[in-house]
């Protein structure tokens, strides 16, 4: 994956003082917060709805772009652990086929290993969640919902 993401500037850390905003290198604009709070999935997107946001959705490759720049380059938060974003499986007709693979909003999620690490999604008829993984250079992985995580809310 290409990490270079033109008009990205490394946010000061830590994150958890408010919101970072940025402009994407498709002239989007991307308003998030990183939460270094260890919760399962569900206590996460309670917290970011709390907080007037959503769990982040992840649906363009210039915001995963972006995202993996600021786990792998950005001082303070290299590698500093696995994020959940918005994305599950749980309301699959067939756990096994990847294109049902949604939003909490029902969006479907992109397919490629541009977005999913390599032989993921693993075991999605118990791994219904979706993590920006940092042992696969922050790609996507399936992970049982209870796990904790850190989590990334998104305005």
């Amino acid at each position: 994956m290409n990490r270079v993401v033109p008009n990205f500037t490394c946010p000061l850390a830590p994150p958890d003082a408010g919101y970072n905003t940025a402009v994407l290198s498709d002239n989007s604009v991307f308003t998030y917060r990183i939460v270094w709070t260890l919760a399962d999935k569900v206590t996460a997107e309670t917290a970011c709805v709390t907080d007037g946001a959503g769990l982040v959705k992840v649906l363009s490759l210039t915001k995963m772009q972006t995202l993996v720049n600021l786990f792998t380059t950005c001082p303070g938060y290299v590698y500093a652990g696995d994020y959940w974003i918005d994305g599950s499986n749980i309301n699959a007709a067939d756990f096994f086929d990847i294109a049902e693979w949604s939003t909490s909003d029902s969006e479907p999620l992109p397919t490629t290993d541009q977005f999913w690490a390599p032989e993921r999604p693993l075991d999605p008829d118990i791994h219904h969640c979706v993590a920006l993984w940092a042992a696969d250079d922050y790609q996507w992985a399936n992970l049982p919902c209870t796990y904790t995580n850190y989590y990334i809310c998104e305005k």
